[in-house]
């Protein structure tokens, strides 16, 4: 709870529980399947833990892919601290406060944790035999909500240093003679203890997170001090600016003077198409890491489109990714996504699961997939139908999806070489059709995973054919190279190719030859440039070749973009009007033709609230309400007196004076009648005052001064 009062955070999570559960996970097993018809009994929970073990595989990865891609650029901050004030120019009127603007807009913090991380990391030690060096570097961090003047800015970053250290023996200092926590002669006078009997000096790191919300004015003030006090005191500030533009923000908020007393670095964290390529052809077209799920091209599209267009945080880029494995996992037969064991830990134990009654729905339908008819039947068909036993059936899927990884990998293999060769040639200046864009990165694979890369491989191999005899030397070696760092895994698809490109480097002249693209080396070029055009349209297929390629293979799926961009008005009219789509009730499966009765409270007033016009009297929208309660009521009473009558038995007529009784009966009965509808009045006005204000919270109504007793309407032209 306490995220709900920070104003950085875009959105609270707030998990589910079951209340009639202790542990909400208890009620997984009961979760809704798209495919009831052919799913195990328990294949939720199944699919669940599936996709937690496929998504925390390929998260893993893409946060080892990131931290790489920061780890450049702490170092570089790292470094800039430890030299900020042995790299002075000289000649300088006066000394410059060393500043360093991180731009940190795209990881959402992560870069400045890891920067702060790596500061306080890094000890010196000052005695040759000590157990515990100490810091080079002391840090303070400042934030705008305690910064909001001067003095108590002051305070906070000379408080942050001072209290940072606890010495051996606690300090007595009298109130009178003790320096203000905000004066930088306490800073002083604590740095001179500190840096006693040290052969270099410790450093002072000021941290500013989220610079522009500090209040520009008071920002100046500390920098104006600050300059006063160096290099006696040698601070050095980080600004973490969560703006791509953050050198263009420090010009256009502060004066020329306060800019002139500081020596600005700029530092941006990785961002944009680049880091996006790396997270893709790291995850899914890598030689060193499989996925378990490799997403299509429409996916890759959207996830592309999205980034661009929208969101460029990579932290949007894994939240697209998560959904679209969440989205994945809906098809019973993902469940064989890491294995065949069905979460069990035996094959034996597997193979008794699927021979339950429950489970035949699901085994028919993989029986379906593996031995789907070809377009002439045949004996051998009905009769691979009829040896089948469910641990070949198993064991066959193993063998699909080991096929299936071998394939992919295949692919990999070549698209890596076909990047290789395609950066070699826009590196030299030559444009291959449209490839001049960087982004068209993005194309390239999207084509590979479709099948269709033929264009691409047209316009790469007539570029290979043209290349002069020194660059095709140079392009043979690299892909040499390539070949040869290959992983030990897959060295022997990479023996004949080695042997291949041995032979065209063999076959070329030497630099001494004098020839030209007519000779010798021309025809190197065209051989190299066909063979490769081979290779790539052999490898470069689409997954979708396997029998079982939907368990591994997210294909033409598209992205659930509903998720991240809900119609919230769509949705929420949609339950106001069909609330049995959202909430279950008591009124059978035919939920089209439920009566008005039938329905939740916020329902029956916003239906009498389509009815109405322009302005609604409350107190007539109050009394339809009435109405429409009387008939639930009504009904309510038949249901009960229906099962009275069941259960009681009919009774004979009684002689005797039973008048008196009977009468009275009817008093009490009476009384009770009375009582009971005033509380159904009370009740009544209760649950209309509920359910206005459950409207008026959504945003149907809007109040008017000009008649105290209507409403006006905000939703017109509702299709029903």
């Amino acid at each position: 709870m306490d995220k709900l009062e920070d104003i950085n955070q875009k959105v609270i999570c707030i998990p589910f529980s079951d209340l009639d559960t202790e542990d909400g996970n208890e009620n997984v097993s009961q979760l809704y399947s798209l495919f009831e018809d052919r799913d195990l009994a328990d294949g939720a929970r199944l699919r669940l833990d599936a996709y937690r073990r496929a998504w925390s595989k390929s998260l893993q990865r893409i946060q080892d892919i990131m931290k790489a891609l920061r780890t450049t650029l702490v170092s570089s901050v790292v470094e800039r601290v430890a030299n900020a004030y042995s790299e002075t120019l000289p000649g300088l009127p006066y000394p410059e406060v060393p500043v360093l603007c991180v731009s940190d807009y795209a990881s959402d913090g992560l870069t400045m944790t890891e920067i702060i991380e790596e500061l306080k990391a890094t000890p010196k030690p000052d005695d040759l035999f000590g157990d515990d060096p100490l810091p080079s570097n002391y840090i303070t961090q400042l934030d705008a909500t305690h910064c909001s003047n001067v003095m108590y800015s002051m305070r906070a970053l000379v408080s942050g240093f001072v209290e940072s250290w606890s010495g051996e023996e606690e300090v007595k200092r009298k109130p009178s003679s003790s320096l203000a926590s905000y004066d930088m002669n306490t800073l002083h006078a604590w740095y001179e203890a500190m840096s006693k009997d040290r052969d270099k000096s410790p450093s002072l790191v000021v941290v500013f997170h989220n610079f522009e919300q500090f209040d520009p004015s008071v920002v100046q003030d500390i920098f104006h001090i600050s300059s006063l006090h160096i290099p006696q005191l040698p601070l050095i500030f980080i600004l973490s600016s969560s703006s791509p533009q953050s050198s263009r923000y420090l010009r256009q908020t502060y004066s020329r003077s306060t800019l002139s007393l500081l020596r600005i670095t700029m530092f941006s964290a990785p961002h944009g198409d680049h880091a996006l390529e790396q997270i893709l052809t790291k995850t899914f077209f890598d030689l060193e890491f499989t996925p378990d799920i490799i997403v299509g091209p429409a996916i890759l599209d959207y996830i592309v489109d999205h980034f661009n267009r929208q969101n460029s945080n990579l932290d949007a880029v894994l939240t697209d990714l998560q959904l679209a494995h969440m989205k994945h996992f809906e098809e019973p037969l993902t469940i064989f996504a890491q294995d065949s064991l069905l979460g069990t830990p035996r094959r034996k134990t597997a193979c008794t699961l699927l021979r339950q009654p429950q489970s035949f729905t699901f085994l028919d339908s993989v029986f379906a997939r593996l031995h789907s008819p070809s377009a002439e039947p045949s004996a051998d068909h009905a009769e691979a139908w009829r040896i089948e036993s469910v641990d070949k059936l198993l064991e066959t899927i193993d063998v699909e999806r080991k096929q299936f990884q071998e394939r992919t990998l295949s692919m990999r293999i070549w698209f890596q070489a076909m990047c290789h060769v395609r950066s070699f040639l826009l590196r030299n200046g030559h444009k291959i059709a449209d490839y001049a864009n960087p982004k068209d990165i993005f194309r390239l694979m999207t084509a590979v995973l479709r099948g269709e890369p033929e264009k691409d491989i047209e316009c790469i191999a007539k570029a290979i054919s043209k290349l002069p005899k020194d660059q095709l030397r140079i392009l043979l070696k690299e892909l040499a190279d390539f070949v040869a760092d290959l992983p030990p895994l897959v060295a022997e698809l990479a023996a004949p190719v080695s042997l291949n490109l041995a032979s065209f480097m063999a076959g070329l002249p030497d630099d001494d030859d004098e020839g030209d693209l007519s000779g010798i080396g021309s025809q190197v070029a065209d051989s190299l440039a066909q063979w490769l055009s081979i290779q790539w349209t052999k490898h470069l297929i689409s997954p979708e070749e396997s029998k079982l390629w939907d368990i591994w293979y997210t294909g033409l799926t598209p992205f659930p973009s509903e998720l991240i961009n809900p119609s919230t008005r769509a949705s929420l009219l949609s339950g106001m009007l069909q609330p049995w789509c959202y909430v279950e009730t008591q009124a059978g499966s035919d939920q089209a033709g439920m009566a008005m009765w039938q329905l939740p409270d916020t329902s029956i007033l916003f239906r009498l609230y389509m009815e109405a016009g322009k302005l609604i009297n409350v107190y007539d929208w109050f009394e339809a309400f009435v109405l429409v309660l009387e008939a639930q009521r009504e009904q309510a009473r038949r249901l009960q007196v229906g099962k009275e009558q069941a259960v009681s038995p009919k009774k004979g007529k009684g002689k005797g004076k039973g008048k008196q009784k009977q009468n009275s009966d009817a008093a009490a009965s009476g009384e009770e009648a009375g009582d009971d509808d005033e509380k159904w009045k009370l009740q009544v006005q209760a649950q209309f005052m509920r359910a206005l204000h459950e409207l008026d919270y959504l945003g149907f109504i809007k109040h008017t001064g000009r008649k105290a007793d209507h409403v006006l309407r905000t939703v017109f032209e509702v299709v029903d």
